[in-house]
């Protein structure tokens, strides 16, 4: 499952690197996940598997962050952990991650039901409108990549 969820990271920020390839509504989704303190040292390779002692897992703030933030946390984690119940019917509740930049201020908590949202958001996309333009040096921009048809201009 790490696996997976480390690749539709990738695919998601491959997709936000590549102009036209993802609607400007996928790019400005925001994703709510909750930010733990940290409540000692640091952790590294050799102590994120006790990343609880590292963070106050009783504090914590919810927080709206941009898909590509979430995907750069994910994608250069140092803690990487799945939550879930330990009692019949198991099941998966969330990830906690920290990138090796953002586990000097956090641990990050996502639930499943919001990343599941998000990775749907961006494999359903469909683009039906672009607008292009030229800049300064002749090389041709996106300017709006859209899931909805512009309004016909007025004639």
């Amino acid at each position: 499952m790490e696996r997976d969820v480390m690749v539709a990271s990738f695919a998601m920020r491959k997709l936000l690197d590549a102009p036209g390839k993802i609607s400007d509504e996928a790019q400005a989704e925001r994703v709510q996940v909750v930010s733990h303190p940290p409540a000692g040292q640091q952790p590294d390779f050799w102590s994120r598997h006790e990343f609880w002692e590292m963070f106050d897992l009783d504090q914590g703030d919810h927080e709206r962050i941009s898909v590509r933030e979430l995907c750069n946390r994910v994608i250069h984690s140092v803690v990487f952990s799945f939550n879930g119940s330990e009692e019949p019917p198991h099941r998966l509740d969330g990830i906690f991650v920290a990138s090796d930049w953002s586990s000097r201020k956090s641990l990050t908590y996502i639930e499943v039901a919001e990343l599941v949202r998000v990775l749907r958001i961006y494999a359903i996309d469909d683009i039906v409108y672009v607008a292009m333009q030229r800049d300064s040096d002749g090389r041709m921009q996106v300017t709006k990549a859209s899931r909805e048809q512009p309004p016909d201009p007025v004639r």
